[in-house]
């Protein structure tokens, strides 16, 4: 199939959150699988292209190639000028729109036939009514579009999108209605935003369109996620290891961790959160629950900031009041090779999210046989099975789980895993969790399948 992809982010040059690297491990995917795959995203002005090694394609495109995926580079004129991907104002509509009409003209030049044009976000929607409407000649065997997170719509001025039948200039909205298929990216966020509760707003629009809507689990790259290799690592281990040895490692990271961030030297069990502080992820049940497992006799390393300056006061108001606490340290500068030495040197990870589409964060938790306790929500309930489920079956079991958005209820989970920790028995969910395969290889058949249903 020759499949184009028009997004905002690519992992790991632009990128702010889950999109980038969900967009790189499914085109890797593809590509593997034979796929001629091509990715179309705006010419952002903080890209060192050279680095890239992009050269020009034709007047106002860019081409580079990264894991063997083609990439071009949209210009789009006086849109992509600034220094970050998003400005969070009402510019980004304008840029967007701009960018994706941009893309489809470059895509007409190229006269070659697309099977399957995949969207993402309400970034590039709009090219959905666009092709639909034949507003654009562009004739696509199939439009898909992917929703990565249903909270941001792209809602615009009127002005901007004059020459659609819309009622309400809502992107997002809009390439539901016009889409061949919606994939969510995970089956139980698929179901989640059928409800009131999780819907943002699109209820009816959603109900209405369900026959086109799909699930499909994010995976995760295996070969940028691998602790048999990963150098940031003081040990290195896999799931092919004893358990013994892999505990081992484990212990050797928690002690290159406790060396690098001044913490106390102790054998204690190291919980983690390493997350964006931000309302989706449940900012006041992470600072509870990390004191909670501090009071219960535990090391706590966060590892985030927020974009919001009054939580981010907060939570650098916290870190001063902890100081000289050797048991718990708050790193707010995010740091790629800190997260990698985390993710190996901790014993729980948690994820108290108030929704979650798919998760990435617990997904690289168990590759590297860190123990989840997350809530029951979104892509968290498709990929964490809980210890004292009586329901899952045992070899599948490898993490903590808690309903409610509560600090109780996110407490009791924390207590549950501490004490579980203490009579060992959280060890098979080590080894169970490094030996489930959650790379993008099973992922990219479930796209092909959705793919090829609506061709």
């Amino acid at each position: 199939m020759y499949i184009v992809h028009i997004a905002s982010e690519f992992a790991p040059f632009a990128k702010v959150g889950g999109l980038g690297d969900a967009l790189l491990g499914l085109t890797k995917a593809f590509q593997k699988n034979n796929h001629q795959v091509q990715v179309l995203l705006p010419k952002y002005a903080f890209l060192d292209y050279e680095k890239l090694g992009a050269a020009p394609y034709q007047p106002g495109v860019l081409t580079a190639t990264y894991h063997n995926v083609n990439l071009f580079f949209i210009e789009t004129p006086h849109c992509f000028e600034e220094s970050t991907i998003y400005t969070g104002d009402d510019r980004d509509a304008p840029r967007f729109i701009s960018f994706t009409k941009y893309a489809l003209k470059f895509l007409l030049s190229q006269n070659k036939k697309i099977d399957i044009l995949h969207l993402h976000d309400w970034h590039s929607a709009i090219a959905a009514p666009l092709i639909k409407l034949k507003l654009n000649n562009l004739t696509p065997g199939a439009v898909a579009l992917n929703i990565h997170n249903l909270c941001y719509q792209g809602e615009c001025e009127k002005e901007l999108v004059k020459e659609f039948p819309f009622e309400t200039p809502n992107l997002l909205k809009e390439g539901i209605n016009y889409a061949d298929a919606v994939i969510f990216v995970s089956p139980n966020y698929s179901k989640e935003v059928l409800t009131e509760e999780y819907a943002c707003g699109l209820l009816q629009t959603l109900k209405k369109n369900e026959k086109k809507l799909y699930g499909v689990l994010n995976g995760i790259d295996h070969e940028m996620w691998d602790p048999e290799i990963d150098p940031a690592l003081a040990l290195n281990y896999s799931n092919k290891d004893s358990l013994n040895k892999i505990i081992h490692a484990k212990q050797k990271n928690k002690e290159l961790t406790q060396e690098e961030l001044q913490l106390k030297k102790t054998k204690a069990p190291l919980v983690t959160c390493i997350t964006r502080l931000v309302h989706q992820k449940g900012p006041e049940l992470i600072e509870k629950g990390l004191l909670f497992a501090l009071e219960k006799g535990a090391q706590c390393v966060l590892l985030g900031s927020s974009p919001d300056k009054d939580m981010q006061g907060h939570f650098e108001n916290l870190a001063e009041k902890y100081k000289d606490n050797t048991n718990i340290h708050f790193h707010f500068k995010f740091n790629d090779k800190l997260s990698r030495l985390l993710y190996a040197a901790s014993d729980f990870i948690v994820m108290p999210s108030q929704f979650e589409p798919c998760g990435i964060t617990q997904l690289i938790a168990l590759r590297y046989g860190s123990i989840p306790i997350v809530r029951k929500t979104g892509g968290l309930k498709d990929t964490v099975f809980d210890l004292d489920d009586p329901d899952i079956p045992t070899d599948l079991k490898n993490g903590f789980l808690f309903t409610g958005y509560s600090s109780k209820d996110f407490n009791q989970a924390i207590y549950r895993a501490l004490n579980a920790y203490k009579d060992q028995s959280t060890h098979t969910l080590i080894k169970q969790g490094m030996d489930r395969d959650y790379s993008w290889k099973k992922s990219a058949l479930q796209y092909q399948d959705v793919y090829e249903k609506i061709l």
